[in-house]
């Protein structure tokens, strides 16, 4: 039994101990943070080596995936299970097959600027068809915007490929960085339109333009809507689906959050509790926003009000509804069904809440985070959340019961800079196989849910 000393670390193999210090240097290179990327390496690698846990052998593991498969079918046939409950069974059955290792890494990957040794990949956003993708790469040089088209690869009827890659926007600063990006539309016959926000440097700003296809089939973008101010950052932005409201845009702003109509240019600003507004999501069905705040509230705030009027304003009088995290709420999911919406905080707790009641109905736990803004998504069905920690692991919940389905370690050292950027469907365009697109540094990784 090794007793342990304050300041030392004990090396099982040298058994010895060594003393820790709070910096590298050239006589001791043995700090608490290089042991706890070295640990933290090891069990990747143990992970993908299928050592943690141990798993059954192959012919074991494919017969127990076909036990639990007809096991399902038959209760679905002696009426056990509707159609519904059977088909998200089955999915999450699936889920928890995902491979360790990636099938394959997709290929070519677009960005060359600085001959591909630069940047990093920020930001995965997939349209409501699943056939367009959003790709944000950021470096101390460089931030820009890509969109590609997502297709079946012909050459591997397993896997998704993505092709037809077009810039968006490049910004050529150093202090401005891109801090959201949204599909602001999927209407094909007025075109795509991608909204970003960008914050830092002296000015923050938020765009829209519309992409579409010229005669010759490239792709063109147009200038649709800007905004700009020396005054306040922006955090993230999002775009009104709702088709009976004007178009606008919102953007979580310094403590509130600011509405532009896009045909008029007009602005207002709604109550957030004197809070920086870092999450943001409109109801689809409902003239209501839902902010998340620094301060950890959500706060859905009714358009419907006369911001016009500053008692209204200061009292608060234009939220409809509040729910309270502990500390800062950093992303927001609206369900089809919109009683409920689901919200992460830094802290790395993820809840599902039921508006209704005003309180949360099921927690998702194991997401690692302790100070970084992560995107928690929820697939297309329904059926899954996921989403990537510090730990550099993506993980799988069940939306219905919040149990973890599938823990998915990073493709790429622990020493490599960069988070993992997921994108999951079972519904690709063009008929691909279901699978998870992982974005990390400058590599897109395909991992095959195929059995």
């Amino acid at each position: 039994n090794n007793t342990h000393l304050p300041g030392f670390y004990y090396d099982p193999e040298k058994k010895k101990y060594f003393r820790l210090l709070s910096g590298n240097n050239n006589y001791n290179p043995l700090t608490k943070d290089g042991l706890q990327l070295k640990a933290a390496e090891e069990t990747r690698v143990k992970m993908i080596q299928g050592k943690e846990p141990t798993p059954p052998k192959p012919a074991a593991q494919t017969a127990a995936n076909s036990r639990t498969m007809m096991l399902l079918q038959r209760n679905r046939e002696q009426g056990q299970l509707t159609y519904q409950q059977f088909a998200r069974f089955a999915h999450e059955h699936c889920v928890t097959m995902l491979p360790m290792q990636p099938t394959h890494e997709l290929t070519p990957f677009p960005d060359t600027y600085f001959n591909g040794e630069a940047g990093s990949i920020q930001f995965l956003k997939v349209d409501q068809h699943q056939d367009r993708v959003l790709m944000v790469i950021h470096d101390s040089f460089l931030s820009r915007i890509w969109q590609g088209s997502v297709n079946r690869d012909d050459n591997n009827n397993d896997a998704v490929a993505i092709d037809n890659w077009g810039t968006v926007n490049v910004l050529g600063t150093r202090s401005n960085k891109i801090t959201n990006v949204e599909w602001a539309t999927s209407d094909r016959d007025d075109g795509l339109q991608v909204l970003y926000t960008v914050s830092g440097g002296q000015t923050s700003s938020a765009q829209l333009f519309k992409i579409y296809r010229d005669s010759s089939g490239r792709w063109k973008k147009e200038f649709v809507f800007s905004t700009e101010s020396m005054e306040k950052m922006c955090w993230t932005c999002a775009w009104n689906h709702n088709p009976l409201m004007q178009p606008q845009i919102s953007i979580g702003s310094s403590r509130c959050a600011v509405i532009f109509d896009i045909a008029t240019a007009n602005r207002k600003e709604l109550y957030s509790g004197h809070s920086d507004v870092l999450a943001q999501v409109y109801s689809r069905h409902r003239p209501i926003l839902f902010n998340g705040t620094r301060r950890g509230e959500i706060l859905g705030c009714d358009l419907r009000v006369d911001l016009r009027e500053p008692q209204l304003y200061r009292e608060g009088k234009t939220v409809a509804c509040k729910l309270k995290h502990r500390v800062c709420v950093c992303s927001l999911k609206l369900l089809k069904d919109e009683n409920y919406i689901l919200a992460s905080d830094i802290s790395g707790k993820i809840r599902l809440w039921d508006m209704r009641m005003g309180r949360h109905i099921y927690s998702y736990q194991g997401l690692a985070n302790k100070h970084s803004q992560l995107t928690v998504s929820v697939d297309s069905s329904e059926t899954l959340v996921y989403g990537a920690g510090i730990d550099k692991c993506t993980k799988f919940w069940s939306l219905q019961d919040g149990r973890l389905l599938h823990t998915v370690p990073s493709p790429l050292p622990m020493s490599t800079d960069g988070l993992p950027v997921p994108a999951y469907s079972r519904q690709w365009h063009g008929g691909a196989t279901p699978g998870l697109i992982l974005g990390m540094e400058r590599q897109l990784f395909w991992y095959s849910l195929a059995l």
